[in-house]
């Protein structure tokens, strides 16, 4: 989704500092040495900052002010806490890691003048496929129909289902057995009522 991915983009620019609580070890991961250190945020930016990011000449100037920002916070990361890798979940180093690339090409938007571009044809693209999605009926998907023959017997009533258990077992078309006639002869003799 467009919007939560700038949502999520949006995050790492709003803080002005990041308050750091922890250090690391040699492998990345979290260690005991507990310190809160703030570190300023190098990629911090303000509103008409992020409205000039749209436009294409301004856009290069702070696409290229992003690009050094990151270099400056990896910088920094790794002097305050001894190493800066994925392998930390503590706050914040899970943000900052995972956002990293996300900001890393937008700068890159940015530095070309296309960032506005980018996302308008993004839209225009999403807006398309929504209306090709509700107009052709070959690219919606299938309605769900009744089926035709339920999915369940429908149940029969008591003497129906006795019928069914203790039916006369009837001879095929063409078939004599003079046997089997003897015995329906008897049965009809001893009911005559059916």
């Amino acid at each position: 989704n467009l919007f939560h991915y700038k949502a999520i983009l949006m995050s790492i620019f709003n803080e002005e500092v990041f308050i750091i609580s922890h250090q690391h070890t040699p492998l990345g991961q979290t260690s005991t040495a507990l310190r809160n250190t703030p570190l300023v945020n190098p990629l911090h930016r303000t509103n008409l900052q992020r409205i000039a990011s749209y436009i294409p000449i301004f856009s290069t100037f702070i696409g290229i002010k992003t690009l050094k920002g990151i270099s400056s916070l990896q910088y920094s990361m790794v002097l305050m806490t001894g190493n800066f890798s994925s392998v930390c979940k503590t706050l914040p180093c899970p943000e900052i890691y995972e956002e990293l690339p996300k900001v890393r090409k937008e700068a890159w938007l940015e530095i070309f003048g296309i960032k506005a571009l980018y996302y308008l044809a993004l839209g225009v693209i999403k807006i398309i496929k929504l209306i090709v999605r509700y107009l052709c009926p070959c690219c919606r998907p299938p309605e769900p129909r009744e089926p035709q023959n339920p999915l369940t017997p429908t149940p029969l009533d008591m003497g129906q289902q006795i019928d069914a258990i203790f039916s006369t077992p009837t001879s095929p078309t063409g078939f004599k057995d003079p046997f089997l006639d003897d015995l329906l002869q008897e049965d009809k003799k001893k009911a005559p009522h059916l």
